[in-house]
C-alpha cells in the first residue's frame, strides 16, 4: 500500500484586502493557521468563497468554510516516531481544494486496498458540446451513463469500477464540457465498441478514450486529481461561470461507484495506527524558527514550508489546548 502523507499547501501571497468596490474582507485569512492551509490557493479561494455567500443563505456553511484549518495540531505514530500528521478543523466543503485533496486521497487508499491485483483500465466519456446551462448536460451526461452501464457490451467487459466527475468550461464559445473520468475492472474493452455504444446512446458524441492502469502510483494519481478539484481552471474565469457550476453540482454526487463496486465505501478513515500529540504546529513552527532540534526534524520530516508563517504573534495561539483526534 502507498503511504499517503498530509499535504500542507505552502504559503504564496499575502492577505487580500478589500476591494475598491467596498468588498467585505474575508478576515479568516489572517489566522496563522487558515493562512498556511489556504494560501496556495488565495485567489481561487476569495471567488469561491464570495460565491458560496451570494448563493447559499446559511451563515453556518462559510462559517466553516473560513475556519478551515485552524487548530492545526501535530500527531506522531507510536509504533513510527517518523509517520507525522497534522489535523485541524476542516470545512469538507466540496469546493475547498485543501479538504478535496485529503478527501482524494483518502479516496485514492480505499481503492487501492480494493483494486489490489485487478485488472484495470481508465476510460474517459464526453458529450459534444451544447448551448445549454450546466445543469443540462450533466443531467444528459449522467442518464446517458446510466444508459451504457444497463447495455449488453458493456457489461461483457466491465464487471465493476468508480466513476468521478469533472467540469470544463470553454471561455470562447461559452459552452460547457462535463466529462466523466472512470476506473473499471473487467477484460480488454475494444476502443471502437465503446465508441460505438457511447454514440448510439448520446446520439451526437463518439470521443472516447480507453486505457490500461499501468500501475498503483498511476491509479492514485489519476483518482487524486478528480476527486480534489472536480472544476478545471477555465470554471473559475468570471463569477457567473463559478456560480453556475456551484449551482449545477449542488446534491449531485461527483464520485460514483456501480455494478460489482457498488456499495463500496471509499470515503471511510481506516486508519487504525495509534497517535501521541505532538503539540499545536503554531507552537513548533515558533520552536523551530528558534532552532530547537526536535522541531526542526518534525518540520523536514513533514516537508513544511515555514518562511511565510506570521511571525510576532499579537496574541498567543488560541487554538493551543490538546484537541482529540476524530
Amino acid at each position: 500500500m502507498l503511504d499517503l502523507p498530509t499535504s500542507v499547501h505552502p504559503q504564496e501571497t499575502n492577505p487580500q484586502s478589500p476591494g475598491d468596490d467596498g468588498e467585505l474582507l474575508d478576515t479568516s485569512i489572517a489566522l496563522p493557521d487558515v493562512a498556511f492551509r489556504h494560501s496556495g490557493w488565495l485567489p481561487i479561494r476569495t471567488k469561491v468563497r464570495r460565491a458560496l455567500v451570494e448563493i447559499f443563505t446559511e451563515a453556518a456553511r462559510v462559517d466553516r468554510f473560513d475556519s478551515c484549518g485552524t487548530g492545526a495540531w501535530v500527531w506522531r505514530s507510536k509504533t513510527d516516531p517518523d509517520h507525522l500528521k497534522i489535523t485541524a478543523n476542516n470545512c469538507h466543503d466540496r469546493w475547498c481544494i485543501p479538504c478535496g485533496s485529503t478527501r482524494g486521497r483518502t479516496i485514492a487508499r480505499n481503492l487501492e486496498n480494493h483494486v489490489r491485483w485487478k485488472r484495470l483500465r481508465f476510460i474517459t466519456l464526453t458529450l459534444r458540446h451544447r448551448d445549454e446551462p450546466l445543469k443540462d448536460s450533466l443531467d444528459r451526461l449522467y442518464k446517458c451513463f446510466g444508459r451504457l452501464r444497463r447495455c449488453k457490451d458493456w457489461r461483457a467487459y466491465v464487471t465493476g469500477g468508480a466513476a468521478f466527475a469533472e467540469i470544463k468550461h470553454g471561455l470562447d464559445k461559452r459552452t460547457w464540457h462535463p466529462h466523466l473520468h472512470i476506473v473499471v475492472e473487467g477484460s480488454y474493452f475494444p476502443h471502437g465498441i465503446l465508441k460505438r455504444q457511447w454514440l448510439r446512446i448520446t446520439g451526437d458524441s463518439y470521443v472516447v478514450d480507453i486505457r490500461p492502469v499501468r500501475s498503483a502510483e498511476q491509479l492514485v494519481q489519476y483518482v487524486t486529481k478528480y476527486v480534489s478539484k472536480p472544476l478545471d481552471s477555465t470554471v473559475y474565469a468570471t463569477d457567473d461561470t463559478l456560480q453556475e457550476a456551484i449551482l449545477a453540482m449542488h446534491g449531485r454526487r461527483t464520485c460514483l461507484t456501480f455494478a460489482s463496486w457498488r456499495g463500496l465505501n471509499l470515503t471511510q478513515d481506516d486508519d487504525d495506527t495509534e497517535w501521541e500529540s505532538v503539540g499545536s504546529l503554531s507552537s513548533i513552527i515558533d520552536s523551530a524558527r528558534k532552532a530547537d532540534p526536535e522541531s526542526l526534524h518534525v518540520i523536514s520530516t513533514l516537508n513544511l514550508e515555514i518562511d511565510k508563517w506570521p511571525m510576532n504573534k499579537a496574541s498567543p495561539d488560541p487554538y493551543a489546548e490538546e484537541p482529540a483526534i476524530v
